[in-house]
């Protein structure tokens, strides 16, 4: 049953992900290789956490179908919302992806956030200042 429902959320986030960039029609914010990349290590680090026992998105810590499907379809909801960017910057004209370059650039800094978090959660040598950073963000939520 988990593994059917984590095969189910990759085909999700596959097909998704296909008519994301072919709904970008040649105009794909600069940002977005970057944010794919981020969102593909954040999930690794997350899966590695879980593996560990780590995890803050599971009951016991451990490796969740359920928690790793949650966090695909916060992704994949992510995509959306850059691409329906990139869809206003189609209406308005112009020849910058203005609104999908900034989308992708907000949700690209929450990635990197998360997947620092998680590095620093396994162990990861960080400097200070980062981690310090990082533990502020944690008080504020």
């Amino acid at each position: 049953m988990a593994n059917e429902m984590l095969r189910d959320g990759w085909d999700i986030i596959a097909q998704g992900g296909m008519a994301l960039v072919g709904g970008f029609g040649g105009r794909m914010p600069m940002a977005m290789p970057l944010l794919l990349t981020a969102m593909a290590c954040d999930l690794a680090a997350g899966i590695c956490l879980g593996l560990r026992g780590k995890s803050p998105r599971s009951k016991n810590g451990y490796l969740s179908a359920k928690a790793c499907f949650s966090g695909l379809l916060q992704k994949a909801v992510v995509l959306l919302v850059v691409f329906l960017a990139a869809t206003l910057d189609g209406m308005l004209g112009g020849d910058a992806p203005m609104f999908a370059q900034a989308s992708a650039l907000f949700y690209l800094s929450h990635e990197l956030i998360s997947l620092f978090e998680n590095l620093s959660r396994m162990g990861v040598p960080m400097p200070s200042r980062l981690r310090r950073a990082l533990g502020a963000f944690r008080e504020a939520e």
